[in-house]
């Protein structure tokens, strides 16, 4: 492992961390605004999926960066992947501007203390109408966007296909949860749920599961994937989500986990979101989330007629919350 690498993640986790005995302390947006201001700085390369905003009843956005916390507060017993979750240690503070210039990313904020971004936490994970966007990824074109064949060529030379698998499972239980508390606070118990990058399948496994009424669809354009996951669906079949046989307004619940950063690019999330709503019936759902920043937000999605209900997830265990999109058609 390299290991200027974790000496700099080190240096973000001891100014980020909140000691375990901080106190929450209350703030104002005025009493935060009159602090001097600092900057964020870093290679645009090395931030895009970790630098967020949270934005605040539309008053104000909160200015964040995704920290190894996992791995340093278990003394390295952990994976250095980052997954969707951040927590109140990643909170910065009050979002002023974003710079880039020459691939240099200048981010300012008014800091908040440490008891202030407990504060902040607590209340941004009980507000239903909080968003969490990546700014960076939001504003790329299509020509600097990382592309996934990239990213899971780099992996595939520093994992065999049975670590893979277990990265892609071990990153994504808190997506599983909470995806069980949806469908059953909207009273899903029979339903037809399609997911077109469904990758090895343990997703859909989960809900057949958890719902025994669930008729899951499964595909994958790898073949690999759909290998691994035939066993573990309904239906299955190996092809582009571009390509998909599902007939129009055939399903109740569509899944969405590859709209995402380093997966497809901004372009190919919305010709793609177009095309796949139309499979879902009217009053049907929708939903959004990844391993990586969604690369589109409540006013895109809004822009092909559905009705955002849901912006971010939270899992209990780890006190964090996620981006987590539920829409209905």
């Amino acid at each position: 492992m390299n290991i200027a690498f974790i000496r700099k993640e080190m240096s973000y986790f001891k100014k980020m961390c909140i000691a375990e005995n901080t106190v929450e302390k209350e703030y104002t947006y005025s009493q935060v605004c009159i602090r001097e201001l600092e900057e964020f700085q870093s290679d645009e390369r090395d931030c895009e999926d970790r630098l967020f905003l949270i934005n605040i009843q539309n008053k104000y956005q909160i200015l964040g960066f995704k920290i190894m916390i996992d791995y340093f507060k278990n003394q390295g017993n952990a994976s250095v992947d980052m997954d969707s979750r951040i927590t109140a240690d990643m909170l910065l503070g009050i979002f002023k501007e974003i710079k880039i210039e020459n691939n240099k990313v200048t981010a300012t904020y008014y800091p908040f203390e440490q008891g202030e971004k407990k504060y902040a936490f607590h209340r941004i994970k009980e507000d239903v109408n909080v968003e969490v966007t990546y700014p960076i990824v939001l504003n790329q074109d299509q020509e600097t966007m990382l592309k996934w064949e990239d990213v899971w060529e780099q992996r595939s030379k520093e994992k065999t296909e049975e670590q893979l698998v277990k990265f892609l499972s071990d990153t994504e239980p808190h997506l599983r949860k909470y995806t069980q508390k949806v469908l059953r606070d909207n009273q899903k118990v029979s339903f037809k749920i399609y997911d077109p990058a469904c990758s090895t399948g343990k997703f859909l496994e989960y809900v057949k599961e958890k719902f025994n009424g669930a008729y899951t669809i499964g595909h994958d354009m790898d073949e690999n994937m759909v290998r691994m996951s035939k066993d573990k669906v309904d239906e299955s079949a190996c092809c582009n989500a571009f390509d998909s046989a599902i007939s129009q307004e055939s399903v109740d619940i569509l899944v969405l986990r590859f709209l995402n950063y380093a997966v497809v690019n901004r372009l190919e999330a919305k010709e793609l979101f177009e095309k796949l709503i139309s499979t879902v019936r009217n009053g049907g759902m929708i939903i959004c989330f990844g391993h990586t920043p969604v690369l589109l937000n409540t006013s895109l999605f809004e822009s092909f007629g559905v009705k955002v209900i849901g912006k971010i997830g939270y899992d209990q265990s780890t006190d964090s919350i996620f981006q987590y999109y539920v829409m209905e058609r």
